[in-house]
C-alpha cells in the first residue's frame, strides 16, 4: 500500500459511525479494494482508480453517513431552521474539555391554563429560578406568581384568589423587593376581580413590559370580547382593582414602544401583543384598532420591526437549530444565555437546561418539568460579571426571599 492508503486504513480503524449508512461490512469492502491489483485503468488514465479516487469515494460515503446520522439530514426544513438561528458563530462549541464556571442564572415564568366547567380558561402562574450551586445547575427557588426583574428591583404579578364568591379572574402587580416594596401581598385587591372583566391572562413578561389578554363582558350572552394591550409594569399595577373600560385602560401603543412617530393620520396601534415564535419574541398586531374595539385573536400579523431590548429581551439563539436538534430531536423552542454557558431546550413536557460549557454538560441536563397546558411566558438571564457585580448570586437571594412570602 502507498502512504495514502495507509492513512486511509488508520482513519477507518476506529469505525466512526455506529448507525446505518456506514457499517463494518462496507468498511471491509473498501479496505479489500485498496489491496487488490489495479486493473483496467492505466497510469495514463486522466482519472484513474488510484489513492485519490479511493479517497474521493471514501469521502462521498462518509458524507452519506453523516447525512443519515444527522436528525435533520439535508431536508429543506433543516436549512430553514438554521436560518432561524442566524449564522453559526465559528467559535461556538457545544463541548468542553474541562468544566468551565457557570456564571448565569435563568429565571423562568410559566403560565398554566385550565378549562373551567363553564368553558372559560383559568390561568395560574409560577416562577422557577435555575442557578449554579458549586458549579452545578440547580433549581434554587420556585413558587407561585411571576417574579419579574425591573431595574435593580423585583415586581410580582399574581392573579386574583379564588374566594368562592366569584368565577372571574384578574391580575395585580406590585413591587416585591426594594425600598418601595410591599411588606405583604395586597390581599384586599387580590380578592376583588376587576368589574367588567371575565379574565386577564399574561402572554409575555419582560424586564419592563408585560403583554396582557383580557376577556371582557359583552352586551349579551355569547357576546364576550377580547382585548390585547401591552403595558409597562406600573401601568398594570395602576389598573389593578379598577373597573375595566378599554377606552381608558392604561397601556403603551406599539409606536410608543418602538419609539416611532405615529402614522400620517395621527392614529396609533393601541392594541397589540408580544408572543413567542420558536427562537424569538415578536410583536403582533390585529389591524389598526383603537383601544375600545375588540380584537380577533386569529387575525394577528407579525410586526416587521424588531422589538427594542427594553421591550422584549434580545434572545437570538447562539447555536443553530441543526445543533439543537442533534442534542434534542423533539425540541420545539430554545433559549441561550448571553455568556454562551447555558442552553434551555423546550420539549413536550419539560425544559432541559444544558450547561454545555462543562465537560459532560450535554449528557447531564437539568430538567424543569412542565405541567399539562403550561407554557413559557418569561425568560430572563442574570450574570456574575465580577465579585462586585454578582447579579446571578443576588437573584438567588432576592427571588428566594420573595417566593418564600405567602
Amino acid at each position: 500500500m502507498d502512504p495514502t492508503d495507509k492513512e486511509l486504513r488508520e482513519k477507518l480503524a476506529p469505525g466512526p459511525f455506529a448507525r446505518d449508512g456506514f457499517d463494518e461490512r462496507l468498511r471491509k469492502r473498501i479496505e479489500d479494494s485498496l489491496d487488490r491489483p489495479r486493473k483496467r485503468f492505466g497510469r495514463t488514465t486522466r482519472f484513474g482508480w488510484n489513492a485519490a479516487g479511493a479517497a474521493a469515494l471514501l469521502l462521498l460515503l462518509i458524507g452519506f453517513g453523516i447525512w443519515q446520522w444527522s436528525p435533520l439530514g439535508s431536508s429543506p426544513s433543516g436549512a430553514k431552521d438554521t436560518q432561524l438561528a442566524g449564522a453559526l458563530d465559528p467559535k461556538m462549541s457545544l463541548t468542553a474539555e474541562t468544566d468551565e464556571e457557570i456564571r448565569s442564572a435563568l429565571l423562568l415564568g410559566l403560565r398554566k391554563d385550565v378549562t373551567a366547567p363553564d368553558g372559560r380558561i383559568v390561568s395560574s402562574y409560577r416562577t422557577v429560578l435555575v442557578a449554579p450551586e458549586d458549579n452545578k445547575l440547580q433549581i434554587t427557588a420556585e413558587g407561585s406568581g411571576i417574579v419579574m426583574p425591573y431595574g435593580q428591583t423585583f415586581w410580582k404579578i399574581e392573579s386574583t384568589a379564588d374566594d368562592g364568591t366569584s368565577d372571574r379572574q384578574s391580575l395585580i402587580a406590585y413591587q416585591a423587593y426594594g425600598r418601595k416594596a410591599l411588606t405583604e401581598r395586597p390581599a384586599s385587591i387580590l380578592a376583588t376581580p376587576r368589574e367588567g372583566l371575565l379574565s386577564e391572562r399574561i402572554l409575555f413578561v419582560g424586564n419592563r413590559y408585560v403583554s396582557i389578554a383580557q376577556d371582557a363582558v359583552g352586551k349579551g350572552e355569547g357576546d364576550d370580547r377580547e382585548y390585547r394591550f401591552v403595558k409597562q409594569i406600573n401601568q398594570l399595577a395602576k389598573s389593578g382593582g379598577t373597573a375595566f373600560d378599554p377606552a381608558t385602560e392604561p397601556h403603551t401603543a406599539l409606536e410608543e414602544a418602538l419609539a416611532q412617530a405615529a402614522a400620517v393620520n395621527g392614529e396609533k396601534t393601541e392594541q397589540w401583543a408580544i408572543v413567542r415564535k420558536p427562537g424569538k419574541w415578536i410583536g403582533v398586531t390585529y389591524g389598526r384598532l383603537n383601544a375600545a374595539e375588540p380584537v380577533d385573536a386569529n387575525a394577528e400579523q407579525e410586526v416587521q420591526t424588531e422589538l427594542p431590548e427594553d421591550v422584549a429581551p434580545a434572545d437570538q439563539l447562539l447555536v443553530s437549530w441543526d445543533q439543537i436538534r442533534r442534542i434534542e430531536p423533539a425540541a420545539t423552542d430554545a433559549y441561550t444565555s448571553k455568556t454562551e454557558d447555558m442552553l434551555a431546550v423546550v420539549v413536550d413536557r419539560e425544559i432541559k437546561i444544558y450547561p454545555y460549557k462543562q465537560k459532560n454538560g450535554l449528557s447531564n441536563p437539568l430538567s424543569v418539568e412542565l405541567e399539562p397546558n403550561e407554557t413559557v411566558i418569561m425568560v430572563e438571564w442574570a450574570l456574575n460579571q465580577s465579585e462586585q457585580k454578582n447579579y446571578a448570586d443576588q437573584w438567588k437571594t432576592k427571588v428566594s426571599e420573595i417566593l418564600a412570602k405567602r
